[in-house]
């Protein structure tokens, strides 16, 4: 899934405005399912955020930016859980 936000500039502001963002979006898909008879605890996403010019960075550039900084967070997770 993608989702753009309009506002935030590169840099220090643009980097609290991502952060806010990844932590707005995150709970919503943690937590418990249920499926036909099988139950499982989800522990949610890692979500890559990033704030990007639209003027000096592709779609691409920054698809790839934000995939990068999902990989950090999983690197996070993981060494939160051991």
């Amino acid at each position: 899934f993608i989702i753009v936000g309009m506002g935030a500039t590169p840099g220090a502001e643009g980097d609290k405005a991502a952060d806010a963002l990844r932590d707005r979006v995150a709970p919503l898909i943690r937590g418990g399912y249920r499926l036909k008879g099988c139950a499982f605890d989800y522990p949610g996403a890692s979500v890559g955020v990033v704030s990007a010019d639209p003027g000096a960075t592709t779609p691409d550039d920054a698809l790839r930016a934000a995939d990068a900084a999902m990989y950090v967070q999983k690197k996070i997770r993981r060494a939160v859980r051991a």
